[in-house]
């Protein structure tokens, strides 16, 4: 005769395949909600609108090379970025690393 598996803490034992209801759950969304009720830094710079992880993270990893990329490409036609596909941020991150 085999002997029950010993549950976790206040659930059933942790091999069962169910979601335990713990911190996961907890999240409601990525960053943090300002003063003003705004998200600051809370998506990816280059446009995805996927959520980012650290406080002072502008990308997903790999994503800041996509940008760069877009705006090397786009500088040939457009030296100004002109273009209404980039927002002031994305400007000024070209600004940083010397694109324009």
């Amino acid at each position: 005769m085999t002997e029950a598996k010993e549950p976790g803490r206040d659930r059933g034992p942790d091999d069962t395949g169910q979601a335990s209801s713990g911190q996961d759950e907890a999240r409601t969304g990525p960053g943090s909600v300002s003063a003003d009720g705004t998200q600051s830094g809370a998506y990816c710079l280059c446009g995805c609108e996927e959520p980012v992880r650290g406080k002072k993270s502008r990308f997903r990893p790999g994503h800041d090379a996509r940008l760069y990329g877009e705006l090397k490409r786009n500088l040939e036609k457009d030296p100004l970025l002109r273009n209404e596909r980039f927002n002031e941020e994305q400007r000024q991150y070209s600004r940083e690393r010397g694109l324009i």
